[in-house]
């Protein structure tokens, strides 16, 4: 997977999770403590919403990629 790839991911997994801010988490942005929170514990509060396994999966891809390469792209702001 490339770092672009990543990227894309991102935007893709952001746009599920703001679609008409249907999503009950702290904070819709994919820094990596977000991305955690929804792994870990947002996803049991959203399974029911439009598309909700494919922004976890995304999620878990993210967060993944992240852990094994050397650069850090999701810096929490």
């Amino acid at each position: 997977m490339t770092f672009f790839q990543i990227l894309t991911m991102r935007s893709e997994y952001e746009e599920i999770i703001t679609y008409r801010k249907s999503y009950n988490l702290p904070t819709l942005s994919s820094d990596i403590n977000s991305l955690n929170y929804f792994i870990n514990e947002g996803y049991r509060k959203n399974r029911l919403r439009k598309n909700s396994q494919k922004a976890l999966d995304l999620a878990k891809q993210i967060v993944d990629y992240n852990e094994k390469s050397n650069i850090s792209i999701l810096h929490s702001v």
